[in-house]
Parts: structure tokens; C-alpha cells; sequence
């Protein structure tokens, strides 16, 4: 593989860049408990976003893991997951807020966490169009689910195969 980028994300920063179709974006958890909010969106057509509950009833789970399509509004697949060695994530609840995050837990109750990504537990998302990725690195500081500690993140886009 060639790697493209290699970025760490401080905790509670921000992160964006475009992927294009065929590159591969490795989100890895450097420290362990830590999540992202993580959006994207069809690198020709803003309006063309991530849909979360398409995404949902495509794959038939709340949970995203490996195999899973991530579907854009336009129910254009937008990244696949290659690899997850975490086991499952939603977005059911959204971005980070200490009022409104609400995780699922594994028998669809709702979950505040904590989390259960270990320390190198990574995701590859294939994309499967141009995509601008967008990552916050859950600034959410009284949120159990990063175990009331934000913890920087790595980001690695690459070229399969190159």
C-alpha cells in the first residue's frame, strides 16, 4: 500500500480531507475509549451526505462493522468497511453532546458507554466515490463513551495495492 497521509488528530480537534474513489481512510484509536463523530459527503455534491438511517436499513443493523456500505442521501454508496477491529460503532445518536449523545447498546438500549475500543483499534473505510471525510475527534469532555478523556486519534488515507 502507499501511504498518502498520515495525520494525528489532538483530542477535541477537527480533521478533513477529500478521499478519493479506491483510497482507503484507517481511522486508529491511539490510547483506547475514544470516539469519533465522523461525517462525510459526496466530494461533488455537498447535498449528497451521509444517511445514517439508510445506512441502517441497507445493511439491516443499527451497528457499523465490517462489510458494512455507508449510504449517502441519494442511496449512493459512499465507503465500505474493509477492516474493524473494535467490533461495531453507531451513529444512531449523532455528534457528541453531553445532552443529546445517546449510543445504542448491543441489544438496541440506549447507551451512554463507556467505550469499548482498545488502544490500536482501527477502521479502514474504502471509498467508494470522491468523498470529503470529515472527523471530530469528540471534544465532548463529559461524555462517558471516551471515558470522560478525549485522546488524540491517528488518520492514514492510502492507496491500496500501490
Amino acid at each position: 500500500m502507499k501511504i498518502l497521509s498520515d495525520e494525528i488528530i489532538a483530542a477535541r480537534a477537527g480533521w478533513s480531507r477529500e478521499i478519493a474513489r479506491g483510497q482507503v481512510l484507517r481511522l486508529v484509536d491511539l490510547e483506547g475509549k475514544q470516539a469519533v463523530d465522523f461525517l462525510c459527503y459526496n466530494a461533488r455534491d455537498y447535498e449528497d451526505r451521509y444517511a445514517a438511517a439508510d445506512t441502517m436499513k441497507a445493511n439491516g443493523s443499527i451497528f457499523i462493522r465490517k462489510g458494512t456500505v455507508i449510504y449517502s442521501v441519494n442511496c449512493n454508496p459512499m465507503f465500505t468497511v474493509l477492516d474493524d477491529t473494535c467490533g461495531f460503532h453507531d451513529t444512531i445518536g449523532g455528534c457528541c453532546s453531553s445532552a443529546l449523545y445517546v449510543p445504542a447498546a448491543a441489544d438496541g438500549a440506549m447507551d451512554m458507554g463507556p467505550s469499548i475500543s482498545k488502544p490500536g483499534d482501527y477502521l479502514d473505510l474504502r471509498a467508494e466515490m470522491d468523498v470529503l471525510a470529515v472527523v471530530s475527534n469528540c471534544p465532548q469532555m463529559n461524555n462517558p463513551v471516551n471515558d470522560y478523556n478525549p485522546t488524540p486519534v491517528r488518520a492514514i488515507v492510502y492507496q491500496p495495492g500501490a
